[in-house]
């Protein structure tokens, strides 16, 4: 072979490298777009789970008012918990 052949075969070569990094590259961007909004949306569903379970819990009060006695036992518990918190937290004041 020739050097005007092998500078044919390295430009070749080079182009379809050349492309295929482009192609990776925009590849890129499109995986950090798609990362970018499935981040967007965890927030969102964790946010919406959040308040789902802030909207049990008072459901759970509510059922615990309403007579249920498993609720009840579980009302109980929490108002004796926070009636320690209320105590520890006097007798930090003191």
């Amino acid at each position: 072979m020739d050097i005007e052949g092998l500078l044919t075969q390295l430009k070749e070569k080079l182009v379809t490298l050349l492309a295929s990094h482009k192609d990776r590259k925009q590849t890129i961007m499109m995986l950090k777009e798609e990362n970018q909004k499935l981040k967007q949306k965890l927030k969102k569903q964790q946010t919406v789970n959040l308040e789902l379970k802030e909207a049990n819990e008072w459901l759970k009060v509510a059922n615990a008012m309403l007579g249920d006695k498993a609720y009840k036992k579980l009302m109980k518990y929490k108002i004796n918990l926070l009636v320690r918190r209320i105590d520890q937290c006097i007798d930090q004041l003191k």
